[in-house]
This record gives structure tokens, C-alpha cells and sequence, in this order.
């Protein structure tokens, strides 16, 4: 009898129980990239959306719809009131930040971005320069192309130039974000003509410090031991850089990095009567980014901005000495000494008949 009523109050209470609620992919509007910018006291949201042809979702082509407001939440809204489906942010690629809000609103619109659900882990941060986030992503009418997409893969798949910095995810940005000296590097989109992304903005403390160059970018990636195969430049020289090894040790006051380099030169340097020419050259090179990468991380510690990771590496394997520095990290990191040693193997096969 006690069995039968537990049963029957079971049977109650699972039909008061709510189900979930599905809906069809048709009733959303998949978002590819988002821009955000701030001028005059308002913000504007910028969404490219996977167009809908005869009914199925493309991801060939794109539309815009942007809104303003005086938060990002109230322009973000006036675009929802735009759109008849439900905007879908699982599968944003993209976030543009214009100079305006990495300046200005950089704190405000991390944490709005951190508290969406809905925004992917993988999703790429970029800045702009000169052009603004809307104008970038409104190219996809005159390109016929998903812009968002475009970029991603342009910073996702970057074997074919070095110099160009990957690890600007949202995870990435975050972690840095919440870490105490944490530094960001956030890459630069230019899109007024072909798309170029040749710089990054590094910001720490949530303000912009510098923008750094390809070269500079080079060194950066030359400590996180991340650098692709690509062209590399080295004054009026170009190589095609093969590889790149590096590791670095800090003693006390001292960094020591060893680079290894193995380069491919525009010309066939392999004969005999050529040996001269090509140890000149690879002398020429090794002295050259000594020079490079000590006044790259000088003209860094004058900002007080370690974009090198070298926090990282005492976090990790001299823990004790950096809980005692690290209140002090940026002062520390300013009177550090650099040693630099760099071998560069000069590869005999050419790529081109042009001399070098």
C-alpha cells in the first residue's frame, strides 16, 4: 500500500516537472564576428551574420546589423529588435576591438564578454588601427566573403609569414587578463585594401603601452619558442626561415637565451667559391638580430612591460624567488640584463635566382 502511494505521488510530481525547450536552426541567426566600438559617449555593436539563402544558412556570404546605446548590453539589444531570428554567438569566430575602446573601454568590454555564455573559448581578439570595426566587417558586401572568417583563418593558419601573433584566443586574453602582470597582444587588422595583419597592440595593466613592428613581433614569438616557417626580414635581406629553436634561463639578474636558426637564402651559396660569401653573410645575420633582440627588449623594459613571458618562466620554475619579486615584478623585469648567443645555419639550396 506505502509502495502504491509513492508511486502515485512519483506520478505527480513528474508530470509538474518542465521539459526543455529546443528550438530549430531555422529560428536562429548564426553571428560569424562581432565588432565593438565607443565615440561620443555610445557604444556600437556590429554583428556579420551567416546570410540565409532559400532557407539554409550559407556560410559563403554575410549580412550586417549593427545598434548603438550607451552600453554595450543596450546597443546589443537594439540590434536584436532588428532581427527576427535569435542571434546564435556559439559559433563567433571573431571580436574586432576598435582603438577607441582598447583606449578608453578595454576593461568594461572584457568583462561583459567574459560574463556571455554564449562567446566561444576559441574565439580570436583583434584590434583595429585606422578603420573601424563595422567598416571592416561591412567589407564582406564589396568582397563577397565572410570577413570574420577570413581573418580567422589568416591568423589561425600563418605558416607562410612569420611575424604574425596566434595567440590572441579568448582564453588566452582572459587568463592574461586576470593574471597581475599579465601582459595582452592583441594583433592589428588592416583591411583598407587586402587584408594585413603586420602589428600588435600590447596592453598591460588594460592600457595600450606600444605597438610592435614584425620584427619586434619576430623576438616576442623567438622566447615563447612559436615561431613559424615564413619570410623574415633582416634590414634589405630576406630570408625564408626554417626553423627557429630558443631557450633562455633567468640567474638572478642575468637572462640567458640561446637562438638557433636555420635559414634558407635567395641565393644558391653551396659552391666552394661562395664559402666566403656565405659566412660573411651568416656573420652579418648573427650580429644583426643580437643587435635586434637586445634593443627589442630594452625598448621593452624602458616601458616596463615584460611581452616575453619571462614572468611566466619564474612563475613556473623559480616559484619562491617570484613570490618575492612579484609585487615589484615590473621594476625587476626594467634592471634585468639580456645575454643573447645566436647561431644561424645559412642553407645551401636558393629559392630564386636573385642574389642576395
Amino acid at each position: 500500500m506505502i509502495k502504491k502511494k509513492i508511486f502515485i505521488l512519483l506520478i505527480i510530481y513528474l508530470l509538474t516537472l518542465t521539459g526543455c525547450t529546443m528550438n530549430e536552426i531555422e529560428e536562429y541567426s548564426i553571428v560569424a564576428g562581432i565588432g565593438i566600438d565607443y565615440n561620443d559617449g555610445l557604444y556600437e555593436v556590429t554583428y556579420e551574420i551567416y546570410k540565409e539563402n532559400n532557407g539554409e544558412t550559407t556560410s559563403l556570404t554575410s549580412i550586417i546589423k549593427n545598434g548603438e546605446g550607451k552600453s554595450i548590453s543596450s546597443a546589443v539589444n537594439e540590434i536584436n529588435n532588428k532581427i527576427y531570428q535569435i542571434p546564435y554567438l556559439n559559433h563567433c569566430l571573431l571580436i574586432i576591438l576598435s582603438e577607441s575602446i582598447i583606449k578608453q573601454k578595454l576593461d568594461e568590454t572584457l568583462n561583459y564578454l567574459i560574463h556571455d555564455v554564449r562567446i566561444r573559448s576559441s574565439s580570436y581578439i583583434v584590434t583595429t588601427e585606422k578603420e573601424k570595426p563595422k567598416e571592416i566587417l561591412e567589407k564582406s558586401q564589396e568582397s563577397k566573403q565572410v570577413v570574420s572568417y577570413t581573418i580567422f583563418k589568416k591568423i589561425d593558419q600563418t605558416p607562410s609569414q612569420v611575424g604574425i601573433w596566434n595567440h590572441c584566443n579568448f582564453d588566452y586574453i582572459m587568463n592574461e587578463k586576470i593574471d597581475k602582470n599579465g601582459v595582452l597582444l592583441i594583433p592589428i587588422v588592416n583591411f583598407q585594401n587586402d587584408l594585413n595583419i603586420t602589428k600588435v597592440t600590447i596592453i598591460s595593466k588594460n592600457k595600450e603601452i606600444i605597438k610592435a613592428n614584425e620584427l619586434e613581433i619576430f623576438v616576442i614569438q623567438l622566447f615563447y619558442n612559436s615561431v613559424n616557417e615564413g619570410l623574415l626580414r633582416i634590414n634589405d635581406y630576406f630570408f625564408y626561415l626554417k626553423s627557429a629553436k630558443s631557450n633562455y634561463k633567468v640567474n638572478k639578474d642575468v637572462i640567458k637565451i640561446n637562438l638557433h636558426l636555420q635559414m634558407l637564402s635567395y641565393d644558391d651559396l653551396g659552391a666552394s667559391s661562395k664559402n666566403e660569401e656565405k659566412n660573411k653573410i651568416t656573420a652579418y645575420l648573427e650580429k644583426e638580430l643580437t643587435l635586434i633582440v637586445k634593443n627589442t627588449f630594452m625598448n621593452f623594459q624602458k616601458q616596463r612591460i615584460d611581452s616575453f613571458g619571462i614572468y611566466k618562466y619564474l612563475q613556473r620554475f623559480r616559484t619562491h624567488f617570484y613570490k618575492e619579486i612579484e609585487d615589484n615584478y615590473n621594476e625587476y623585469f626594467y634592471k634585468l640584463q639580456i645575454d643573447p648567443t645566436i647561431k644561424i645555419d645559412l642553407l645551401t639550396s636558393g629559392l630564386s635566382e636573385e642574389r642576395i
